[in-house]
């Protein structure tokens, strides 16, 4: 009975144990700051957990697909938040596939920003669709993977696109100049964050403030005309 009594204590003690060592290495007040920044998006029922390496679990349901890339963008903006793991299930009401399509090609013919529509295919298979073909500039890409995750009955997206290379070769000296104007207006906090170019290559090194500026520094660089590719090796690192 005494052996008994022992067991029994020190379970209950391991078990408080693990209890304590969830608490301590959970992150409310970061919690806190990813819920209020998602808080708009679909009446903000998600829930969130977060440890204290910044690594934030957000789990959830959302209506468009689009909703769903704006939690991780709204997340990304949050300091200390420097890995977002998304489970979140969008909940779309059933489309054809074929009118999935026809969908996502009306919308593109109102967008200007798509220089040669004909040059993309679209596909759709139970609401995943398919971006296949070629466009002359990364912001094309990134347009059409947003105006196709509003249309109804998207579920996901594969993104194929190819950027073709510049037809009109730029310097690296050049494009050095451009994307130091862009960290200084764009970008004017991301003091110890850095690039190197080489053959229209960039590599980016050095720390960010949020994961936000880590992701979005990559894409104005890629959208520059002469950049051919962006290795993108930042780290976040908040401001404490």
């Amino acid at each position: 009975m005494k052996r008994l009594t022992i067991l029994s204590t020190s379970l209950f003690l391991l078990l408080g144990f693990f209890i304590t060592q969830s608490r301590a290495n959970s992150n409310r007040a970061l919690e806190d700051e990813v819920e209020t920044a998602i808080s708009g998006i679909n009446d903000g029922n998600f829930h969130i957990t977060a440890d204290n390496k910044g690594h934030v679990d957000i789990q959830g349901t959302v209506n468009r697909l689009y909703e769903k890339y704006m939690i991780f963008q709204n997340a990304s903006h949050v300091s200390g938040v420097k890995n977002i793991s998304l489970l979140v299930n969008v909940d779309t009401p059933f489309v054809p596939d074929n009118i999935i399509v026809n969908n996502i090609r009306q919308t593109m013919s109102y967008v200007s920003g798509i220089l040669e529509p004909d040059n993309i295919t679209i596909n759709a298979d139970n609401g995943q669709v398919f971006l296949n073909g070629t466009v002359s500039f990364n912001r094309e890409k990134l347009l059409m993977q947003t105006l196709t995750s509003w249309q109804e009955g998207v579920r996901a997206i594969v993104n194929n696109l190819k950027v073709l290379p510049s037809q009109k070769a730029e310097s690296d000296q050049n494009l050095t100049m451009v994307l130091d104007q862009i960290m200084k207006y764009e970008f004017p906090m991301e003091k110890k964050a850095d690039f190197k170019i080489k053959d229209g290559q960039v590599t980016l090194n050095g720390t960010v403030t949020t994961l936000w500026a880590k992701n979005n520094l990559a894409e104005k660089f890629s959208d520059v005309t002469g950049v051919a590719n962006v290795q993108n090796n930042l780290k976040v690192k908040p401001i404490v």
